[in-house]
C-alpha cells in the first residue's frame, strides 16, 4: 500500500511512522485492469506508482501509517467538504480530536445555519470524569493548530452525551443539533465594553456563546466580517481602529482592554506582527491599494511555522494621522519601524500590487544603507504601469503603439474566457465613464463600501504612485505572477521589472488573476511559492 493526499502523487514513507493522512492505494496481483467501458474512471482510479511503476488502485479511503507500520483507516475521502475555497477532510480533524484526553467520540461536519456562512462544527462526547466544569475548547483549538492548517480548526465545538445514529448504527448528521451546547465556565461579570464586543461577535459571527479569551479568527472571523465589526465598533464607541488591530488584539478581553485604556492611539503603527515568532529570517509584507492586511492571513496557515511574518499598514488608518502621498517617504517611514524592530537584518520584503512599489523602494533604500536584502517579492505588481510618470508626449506615443496588440489580446481573451473578459471590460468602461463625469462635475464620487476615511488614504497613495519614478535596483526580484490576465499588459513575462532589476527577475506563477491570487484556493499556492523562494535565498 502507498498513500497520497487526494489528487496528489502517491508514495510510501521511507520508514514506518505516524504519517500525514492520505488516500489508501492497493497494489499487487489482485489489482484489476479497469472499469468496463469507462475509460475516464479507469484513468482516475488505476494509477502507476511514481517510483516503482507498480499498478495501484485508489480505494477512495482515507488512512495513515501508524508507528508500528499498520495502516489506520480514517474514513471515506468522498466525505470531503469545501469551505471558502478550502477542501477539508473531516476525518483528519476527527482523528486529532479523538486523541484528546476524555474524548470518546467525535464528528465534524460543515453547517450553514446562516445563508452564505458555512463553517466547521465539531461534536464531541466526553467521558464523565473529564467534565469538570472547565472549558476544553481552547485546549482543543490549540492542539489542532499544532497539526492542521487554521482553516481546518472548527469554528464551534458542541459537547453531547452521545452522537445520534441511524437505525443501522451510522452517524445521523441530520440529527446533530445546531451549536449552542458548548461547555463553558460560568459567565464572569463583563464590563460595558466587553458586553458590547461579545454581542457584536455573536451577531456578526453567528456564534451563540463567545468567551472573553476566544480568538476572533478561531470563531470563523475573516476580512469581510472584520470590516463589519470594526465599522460597528466605530459607530458604537466613536473609536476608529484599523482592521489589523484584530491581529494584535484578537480576543474580546484584549480588544476591550485596548478600548477601555484609551490606548488605541498608541497602536497605530505601520508595523503589525502577523506571526512574530520563529527562527527564520522574518518577511515584511506591504499592503495593496485596498489597505487590507487581513489578505495576508492565509500566509500563516501555509508557510513554515518557523517563518515570522509582519505586515505594514498605511499611515492614517486611525483617522488622526495625515496619510502619506510620496513613495520615498512611505518607504522610509515603514523602514524606520522595521529597523527599530530588526536593526541587524537581513531583510526580506514583499508587496501586493501597490505594495510592490513600496517594497521595491524600501529595498533600494536598504541597499543604499549597506544593509543585506535577502529577497524582494512582487505579488503581481506591474512596473510598466508607472509609465504615467513620463512626459505627455511619451505617454501619447506609447498609448498609440500599444492599441493593436491590446485589441488582439482582447480578442484572444474573449475566445478563451468570454464571460470573465466581458465582465472586466464592462466594469473598466463604467469606471472610466464615472471618472469622466466626476471630472466634469456631472456626478459625485461613489462612497466607499468600507470605512469612509479609507478613500482619502487611497487618493493620497494614488498621488504617490503617479509621481514615483522607478530607478534601478542592484539586486534580484522575485515576481509572483498571476497566470490569468483579464487586462492587457505589454510585458506578460516580467511585468516590466527586467528593465530595473539589475540582478534579474525570478518568476513564480500563481493561479488566479490580479484580484484572486491571494484568495482560496490560490493563496495556498502563493504562500508555498513564497516560502520556497525565501528558503532558496
Amino acid at each position: 500500500t502507498g498513500e497520497a493526499s487526494p489528487g496528489e502523487s502517491i508514495g510510501t514513507p521511507t520508514a514506518p511512522g505516524e504519517s500525514t493522512p492520505g488516500e489508501i492505494c492497493i497494489g499487487g496481483d489482485g489489482v484489476g485492469i479497469g472499469y468496463l467501458n469507462q475509460e475516464t474512471l479507469t484513468a482516475e482510479k488505476f494509477v502507476l506508482h511514481p517510483v516503482s511503476g507498480q499498478r495501484l488502485y485508489r480505494t477512495g479511503d482515507l488512512g495513515r501509517f501508524l508507528p508500528n507500520g499498520d495502516v489506520d483507516y480514517l474514513g471515506r475521502i468522498d466525505q470531503q467538504i469545501k469551505i471558502r475555497g478550502y477542501r477539508i477532510e473531516p476525518a483528519e480533524i476527527e482523528y486529532h480530536l479523538a486523541q484528546q484526553p476524555g474524548v470518546t467520540d467525535v464528528a465534524v461536519i460543515a453547517r450553514e445555519d446562516r445563508p452564505g456562512d458555512k463553517r466547521l462544527v465539531a461534536y464531541l462526547v466526553v467521558a464523565p470524569m473529564h467534565q469538570n466544569g472547565h472549558d476544553p475548547t481552547r485546549i482543543w483549538r490549540d492542539e489542532l493548530k499544532r497539526v492542521v492548517p487554521g482553516y481546518m480548526v472548527p469554528a464551534q465545538f458542541v459537547i453531547l452525551p452521545k452522537l445520534p445514529t441511524t437505525p443501522n448504527g451510522k452517524l445521523d448528521k441530520k440529527a446533530l443539533p445546531a451549536p449552542g451546547q458548548v461547555v463553558a465556565l460560568p459567565a464572569p461579570a463583563l464590563t460595558e465594553t466587553e458586553t458590547l464586543l461579545v454581542q457584536l461577535w455573536q451577531q456578526m459571527l453567528g456564534v451563540e456563546q463567545v468567551g472573553l479569551n476566544d480568538d476572533f479568527f478561531d470563531l470563523g472571523g475573516h476580512s469581510l466580517i472584520a470590516v463589519q465589526v470594526m465599522t460597528r465598533i466605530e459607530t458604537e464607541t466613536g473609536r476608529r481602529l484599523p482592521l489589523s488591530t484584530l491581529f494584535e488584539y484578537p480576543t474580546v478581553r484584549e480588544l476591550a482592554q485596548l478600548l477601555d485604556a484609551d490606548r488605541a492611539m498608541q497602536t497605530h503603527k505601520s508595523l503589525v506582527p502577523i506571526r512574530p515568532k520563529g527562527s527564520l529570517v522574518p518577511i515584511y509584507v506591504i499592503h495593496g491599494i485596498g489597505l487590507n492586511l487581513l489578505n495576508f492571513q492565509s500566509l500563516v496557515a501555509y508557510m513554515n511555522p518557523e517563518q515570522p511574518i509582519y505586515g505594514l499598514q498605511a499611515r492614517g488608518l486611525d483617522g488622526t494621522e495625515k496619510p502619506l502621498d510620496n513613495m520615498e517617504i512611505i518607504a522610509a517611514t515603514y523602514l524606520s519601524e522595521v529597523l527599530a524592530q530588526n536593526p541587524t537584518g537581513p531583510y526580506a520584503l514583499a508587496g501586493y500590487s501597490f505594495g510592490g512599489y513600496v517594497a521595491y523602494e524600501m529595498a533600494r533604500q536598504l541597499k543604499a544603507m549597506g544593509r543585506e536584502v535577502k529577497m524582494v517579492g512582487m505579488f503581481d505588481t506591474n512596473a510598466q504601469e508607472l509609465v504615467t510618470n513620463r512626459s505627455a508626449l511619451v505617454r501619447l506615443l506609447k498609448k498609440m503603439f500599444r492599441q493593436f496588440p491590446k485589441m488582439r489580446w482582447i480578442a484572444e481573451s474573449l475566445v478563451k474566457r468570454p464571460a470573465q473578459t466581458l465582465i472586466y471590460q464592462r466594469n473598466y468602461v463604467l469606471r472610466q465613464v464615472d471618472r469622466l463625469l466626476c471630472a466634469l462635475g456631472l456626478a459625485q464620487p461613489k462612497p466607499e463600501t468600507e470605512v469612509a476615511h479609507l478613500n482619502h488614504i487611497i487618493e493620497k497613495h494614488e498621488v504617490a504612485y503617479k509621481n514615483y519614478v522607478l530607478k534601478p535596483y542592484t539586486g534580484t526580484l522575485d515576481l509572483f505572477r498571476a497566470t490569468d490576465r483579464l487586462y492587457f499588459v505589454d510585458d506578460f513575462q516580467y511585468l516590466g521589472w527586467k528593465d530595473y532589476a539589475l540582478g534579474g527577475v525570478r518568476v513564480h506563477d500563481v493561479p488566479g488573476d490580479h484580484e484572486t491570487l491571494m484568495l482560496p484556493p490560490n493563496d495556498k499556492i502563493l504562500a508555498e511559492a513564497l516560502q520556497r523562494a525565501l528558503d532558496r535565498r
